[in-house]
């Protein structure tokens, strides 16, 4: 993610995006409800916010009190161009609730980390 920080590119923010991490289909359907189309996800240029940020002390700017920093501040560093995505294409996987937790876990448990790096930073590091 160096190459794209938000210092070096100037801008106030910059967040993670990731492809959703689960495959659905997307139904494309004329005003009637006739789909005219059905494809997977995958197929698709969609990008969710990953929660990952990166902010320069600028971001505090576009705040205010009581809001959520993806829906008001954020349109106002879109509005202004100020607003970074820094597409993430490697291992990404949530962990919100109780079940994601157990999910990571399990993963440990049989060594799976794909998202352990090698000390010399390239690679998985063995476990």
């Amino acid at each position: 993610m160096r190459s794209t920080s938000s210092k070096k590119s100037g801008k106030v923010g910059c967040f993670v995006a990731i492809r959703p991490p689960f495959n659905f289909h997307l139904a494309e359907f004329d005003q009637g409800g006739t789909v005219q189309r059905i494809r997977s996800n995958l197929e698709s240029d969609i990008w969710i916010n990953g929660g990952y940020f990166v902010f320069s002390r600028k971001i505090f700017d576009y705040m205010k009190d009581g809001e959520e920093l993806v829906l008001e501040p954020f349109n106002r560093l879109i509005k202004d161009e100020l607003l970074l995505a820094y597409k993430h294409e490697g291992f990404w996987r949530a962990m919100d609730t109780m079940q994601d937790r157990r999910v990571l876990e399990d993963m440990v448990e049989k060594g799976d980390m794909p998202w352990r790096v090698s000390p010399n930073g390239t690679g998985h590091a063995p476990t």
